[in-house]
Protein backbone atom coordinates (compact mmCIF):
# COMPACT_ATOMS: atom_id res chain seq x y z
CA UNK A 1 0.00 0.00 0.00
CA UNK A 2 2.87 2.21 0.96
CA UNK A 3 4.52 1.88 -2.22
CA UNK A 4 1.22 2.46 -4.60
CA UNK A 5 0.44 5.68 -2.49
CA UNK A 6 4.72 6.43 -3.23
CA UNK A 7 4.07 6.02 -6.97
CA UNK A 8 0.60 7.98 -7.42
CA UNK A 9 2.15 11.12 -5.64
CA UNK A 10 5.37 10.81 -7.62
CA UNK A 11 3.11 10.59 -11.15
CA UNK A 12 1.21 13.56 -9.55
CA UNK A 13 3.74 15.88 -9.07
CA UNK A 14 5.23 16.67 -11.64
CA UNK A 15 8.97 17.75 -12.99
CA UNK A 16 9.11 21.73 -12.98
CA UNK A 17 11.85 21.39 -15.42
CA UNK A 18 9.22 20.07 -18.18
CA UNK A 19 7.29 22.91 -17.35
CA UNK A 20 8.33 26.02 -19.66
CA UNK A 21 10.28 28.91 -17.71
CA UNK A 22 8.24 32.03 -16.95
CA UNK A 23 9.11 34.72 -19.12
CA UNK A 24 9.99 37.34 -16.64
CA UNK A 25 12.55 34.84 -14.73
CA UNK A 26 15.80 35.52 -17.09
CA UNK A 27 15.10 38.83 -16.60
CA UNK A 28 15.60 38.55 -12.39
CA UNK A 29 18.85 36.57 -13.38
CA UNK A 30 20.68 39.61 -15.22
CA UNK A 31 24.04 39.84 -13.11
CA UNK A 32 26.40 42.80 -13.54
CA UNK A 33 29.17 39.89 -12.91
CA UNK A 34 27.81 36.81 -13.70
CA UNK A 35 31.10 35.16 -13.91
CA UNK A 36 29.91 34.53 -10.00
CA UNK A 37 27.09 33.07 -8.35
CA UNK A 38 26.32 32.70 -4.63
CA UNK A 39 25.18 29.20 -3.75
CA UNK A 40 23.39 27.92 -0.53
CA UNK A 41 23.03 23.86 -0.28
CA UNK A 42 21.19 21.63 2.03
CA UNK A 43 20.84 18.29 2.62
CA UNK A 44 18.92 16.99 5.31
CA UNK A 45 20.60 14.09 7.58
CA UNK A 46 18.33 11.07 5.71
CA UNK A 47 19.49 11.31 2.34
CA UNK A 48 22.38 9.12 1.19
CA UNK A 49 24.38 11.77 -0.43
CA UNK A 50 25.58 13.83 2.51
CA UNK A 51 26.24 18.00 2.73
CA UNK A 52 29.61 17.71 1.19
CA UNK A 53 28.88 15.67 -1.24
CA UNK A 54 25.70 17.40 -2.36
CA UNK A 55 27.64 20.80 -2.35
CA UNK A 56 30.70 19.23 -4.08
CA UNK A 57 28.03 18.16 -7.22
CA UNK A 58 26.26 21.85 -7.38
CA UNK A 59 29.43 23.30 -7.44
CA UNK A 60 30.90 21.45 -10.02
CA UNK A 61 28.01 22.32 -12.22
CA UNK A 62 28.67 25.98 -11.97
CA UNK A 63 32.68 25.52 -12.41
CA UNK A 64 31.65 23.23 -15.59
CA UNK A 65 29.55 25.60 -16.90
CA UNK A 66 32.17 28.49 -16.00
CA UNK A 67 30.44 30.06 -13.20
CA UNK A 68 32.41 30.08 -9.68
CA UNK A 69 30.39 29.37 -7.20
CA UNK A 70 30.97 31.95 -3.95
CA UNK A 71 29.86 32.14 -0.47
CA UNK A 72 26.33 33.27 0.09
CA UNK A 73 27.20 36.86 1.56
CA UNK A 74 24.81 39.63 3.22
CA UNK A 75 24.58 41.72 0.72
CA UNK A 76 21.51 42.16 -1.83
CA UNK A 77 22.87 39.25 -4.43
CA UNK A 78 21.29 36.79 -6.47
CA UNK A 79 21.87 33.23 -5.58
CA UNK A 80 21.04 30.13 -6.24
CA UNK A 81 19.48 27.61 -3.61
CA UNK A 82 19.43 24.18 -3.60
CA UNK A 83 17.53 21.87 -0.88
CA UNK A 84 17.66 17.98 -0.48
CA UNK A 85 14.81 16.10 2.00
CA UNK A 86 14.37 12.66 2.17
CA UNK A 87 12.43 10.12 3.74
CA UNK A 88 13.71 6.46 4.34
CA UNK A 89 10.78 3.70 4.39
CA UNK A 90 11.38 0.37 5.74
CA UNK A 91 12.55 -1.71 3.01
CA UNK A 92 12.57 0.83 -0.11
CA UNK A 93 14.66 3.23 -1.62
CA UNK A 94 14.63 6.67 0.14
CA UNK A 95 12.04 9.09 -1.40
CA UNK A 96 13.71 12.69 -2.18
CA UNK A 97 12.52 16.26 -2.52
CA UNK A 98 15.06 18.64 -4.22
CA UNK A 99 14.33 21.77 -4.44
CA UNK A 100 16.24 23.78 -7.13
CA UNK A 101 15.62 27.45 -7.36
CA UNK A 102 16.63 31.07 -7.56
CA UNK A 103 16.24 33.61 -4.85
CA UNK A 104 17.78 37.11 -3.60
CA UNK A 105 18.35 38.83 -0.31
CA UNK A 106 16.62 42.45 0.35
CA UNK A 107 18.30 45.37 1.72
CA UNK A 108 16.64 44.04 5.06
CA UNK A 109 18.90 41.07 4.73
CA UNK A 110 15.58 38.62 3.96
CA UNK A 111 15.84 35.98 1.49
CA UNK A 112 13.05 36.25 -1.38
CA UNK A 113 12.38 33.08 -3.48
CA UNK A 114 11.28 33.49 -6.88
CA UNK A 115 8.69 31.33 -7.74
CA UNK A 116 9.61 29.00 -10.24
CA UNK A 117 11.17 25.40 -9.12
CA UNK A 118 13.28 23.66 -10.73
CA UNK A 119 13.17 20.92 -8.19
CA UNK A 120 11.26 17.21 -8.29
CA UNK A 121 9.92 14.62 -6.03
CA UNK A 122 11.48 10.78 -7.03
CA UNK A 123 12.31 7.46 -5.23
CA UNK A 124 15.55 5.63 -5.81
CA UNK A 125 19.42 4.95 -4.58
CA UNK A 126 22.30 7.18 -4.35
CA UNK A 127 22.69 7.40 -7.53
CA UNK A 128 19.38 8.21 -8.80
CA UNK A 129 19.35 11.21 -6.34
CA UNK A 130 22.79 12.26 -7.72
CA UNK A 131 22.01 12.30 -11.28
CA UNK A 132 18.02 13.98 -10.78
CA UNK A 133 20.28 16.74 -8.53
CA UNK A 134 22.62 16.90 -11.22
CA UNK A 135 19.94 17.58 -13.97
CA UNK A 136 17.85 19.77 -12.34
CA UNK A 137 20.95 22.42 -11.53
CA UNK A 138 21.97 21.86 -15.14
CA UNK A 139 18.64 23.30 -16.10
CA UNK A 140 18.74 26.38 -13.71
CA UNK A 141 22.04 26.88 -14.79
CA UNK A 142 21.09 26.86 -18.46
CA UNK A 143 18.56 29.56 -18.06
CA UNK A 144 20.94 31.80 -15.74
CA UNK A 145 23.47 31.72 -18.65
CA UNK A 146 21.06 32.11 -21.51
CA UNK A 147 20.43 35.27 -19.41
CA UNK A 148 23.64 36.67 -18.99
CA UNK A 149 25.76 35.76 -21.81
CA UNK A 150 25.02 35.52 -25.74
CA UNK A 151 25.12 31.92 -26.31
CA UNK A 152 24.95 32.39 -30.32
CA UNK A 153 20.94 30.34 -29.92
Amino acid sequence: MKKCIIAVALLLLGHAANAEVPEWLPTVLEKDNPDELAVFVYSDENCPMTLEETTELVEGVLVRSRVKPVSLGAEKDLFLDVTVYCLKPAKTNPVFVISVNFSSITEDGVPIAYDFDFGTIGMGKKENVEATLRSLVEDAITVYLRANFDLGE
